[in-house]
């Protein structure tokens, strides 16, 4: 049986999966030990596939053994391990988002631990390294300093006995009260669910909630204990949520428990929890999310409490705990596309969120991306009710090649016509609120502003297109962010916001808006700009 010792030429290990391939388990072992273990789809001869890198760096110096579980049978070799990813630094592949973030290799989905700390961004994320399918949840890990511009990280959490790495988040302890900080550098921490049983290394375990820890900047994690920081409560008790509230002088962690059941804790240290309040989040579950906001309207000082569809109550916390003002809004329109939205930690009074964008990438090195970083903002809408509005970051005028503004008054045989020149675009249309029915084609999409009847019509989904009424320029304006993959759709200043799985077709490169009806004519306006790749 061969054994391979990990180190500088053998870091990464090399496989061909394909989708269409049987789930098969890849066990890895250090002797009779199995330290990691990895569900695997080994393309077959014909198959098309495409080729993973699954790091292996925390196992340098060891001597490792690895199989596949069916039968026993040996991984072959020397042609499995190399010492680096082929075309790492090369973003620009099949599919690849322009604007949007993806990893380089696999699966990726949920953002976990956003954080803005000793000046880096930092977005941990979901990651399955050695597929394009769900699963081996690992932390993966990117770094920024505008928010557009990632530079992708090695994993931050690995598998363990306990689990595998599901979702979390993180916080900064500048004060040192865990006593965990080394150096110059403030102790980063990750509170993340060890998914217990979903590996057979962790046969048998629960979910449970665990904490790690950066003490160089993030640049590598220490798991804090063996023990959990908040042992298993319930069935699938997960994706802990952990913030600073300043009414209470203390830390509070929301924790998805089960069905549509969340909890908060409440800690003096970040170490030790107690719990404090039951919150049930209707039409929901999972990722929660719990954050301050002043509402623009008022100036009162509110919490959001999200979970993953973006459900979300408002209300104002207390010793007494958190009461909403009001019935539970679903935030998320239509349904599908963005997923298990996060915000950052350590962004002051600005709250910046990032989702996950359920978005397929067929045959291509990655699977699904995540949204376009966006500002949430808190507004008191004519109707007395509180929503909150969803934009992209302002940063996003730094990817514009140009700025363009085209006006016409358009009828269906007589467009707004702009020949487009590049793969991803930021455009927005405005018509009067009292316009016709006017249709926009962009890449061969199709989508139809229907203003008399509040509605906007999409490839596969119809949304609102005003939830208040009193914009002094009396207009609608839509706000499109086309990319590989995905359509993003904000309206109504943010009040409006969904994303799309979309297909673009680059060689119909045509911007085309319209009437639909014959004999209607309309003033309709487009502000665009083609977009610079995030990519170096």
């Amino acid at each position: 049986m061969a054994t391979v010792t990990i180190g500088c030429g053998t870091r990464y290990l090399c496989l061909d999966i394909s989708n269409a391939a049987p789930c098969r388990k890849l066990l890895i072992r250090e002797g009779e030990t199995l330290v990691y273990d990895l569900d695997v789809y080994l393309a077959e001869p014909n198959m098309e596939s495409v080729r993973m890198y699954a790091d292996l760096q925390p196992f340098f110096g060891k001597k490792l053994t690895f199989l596949l579980a069916d039968g026993e049978e040996e991984l072959p070799f020397p042609a499995q391990l190399t010492d680096r990813r082929a075309g790492e630094e090369d973003y620009r592949t099949h599919l690849r988002p322009t604007v949007h973030f993806t990893s380089r290799y696999g699966w990726n989905n949920d953002p976990n631990g956003l954080i803005y700390a000793d000046n880096v961004y930092h977005l941990f994320y979901q990651h399955n390294p050695a597929g394009t399918r769900w699963g081996n949840m690992h932390w993966g890990h990117a770094t920024s300093e505008d928010l557009l511009h990632w530079t992708e990280q090695p994993e931050a959490l690995y598998p363990d006995c306990h689990g595998t790495m599901f979702s979390g988040s993180a916080a900064a302890d500048y004060d040192n009260i865990t006593g965990l900080k080394e150096g110059d550098c403030t102790p980063i921490l990750l509170y993340y669910t060890a998914a217990g049983g979903t590996s057979l290394l962790s046969s048998g375990q629960p979910f449970a909630q665990f904490l790690a820890y950066s003490t160089d900047g993030g640049k590598t994690f220490r798991k804090y204990s063996d023990t959990p920081v908040l042992p298993h409560i319930i069935g699938g008790n997960r994706d802990p949520k952990v913030v600073w509230a300043e009414e209470l002088k203390a830390w509070l962690m929301a924790l998805y428990l089960d069905g549509r059941e969340y909890r908060l804790f409440l800690s003096r240290d970040l170490l030790h929890w107690d719990d404090f309040q039951t919150i049930t989040l209707p039409e929901d579950a999972e990722c929660p999310d719990f954050y301050p906001l002043t509402c623009a309207e008022t100036g009162e000082r509110l919490w959001v409490f999200s979970g993953a569809s973006d459900t979300y109550l408002v209300g104002l916390l207390s010793e007494n705990g958190f009461h909403p003002l009001g019935e539970a809004v679903p935030y998320r329109l239509g349904g599908g596309g963005s997923y298990a939205a996060q915000t950052f930690w350590g962004t002051g009074d600005r709250i910046v969120k990032i989702a996950w964008g359920q978005m397929n990438a067929p045959g291509a090195e990655f699977s699904s991306q995540m949204l376009f970083p966006a500002e949430v903002t808190l507004h008191r809408c004519h109707d007395g009710r509180y929503r909150l509005a969803t934009n992209p970051l302002g940063e996003i005028s730094r990817l514009h090649k140009m700025d363009i503004r085209v006006d016409k008054s358009a009828s269906r045989k007589c467009p707004l016509q702009y020949q487009l020149k590049g793969d991803a675009y930021d455009l927005t249309i405005r018509v009067g609120y009292d316009a016709a029915p006017v249709c926009c084609e962009l890449y061969g999409i199709s989508l139809t502003i229907d203003a008399s009847a509040n509605r906007i019509i999409l490839p596969d989904r119809e949304i609102p297109l005003a939830y208040r009424w009193d914009s002094p320029c009396r207009e609608h304006a839509v706000r499109l962010i086309v990319d590989t993959i995905s359509l993003e759709v904000f309206a109504d200043g943010g009040l409006i916001y969904t994303a799309l799985q979309a297909e673009p077709d680059f060689a119909r490169d045509q911007l085309l808006l319209y009437p639909v009806a014959e004999g209607d004519r309309e003033e309709i306006s487009v502000d665009l700009a083609p977009l610079h790749s995030i990519w170096q």
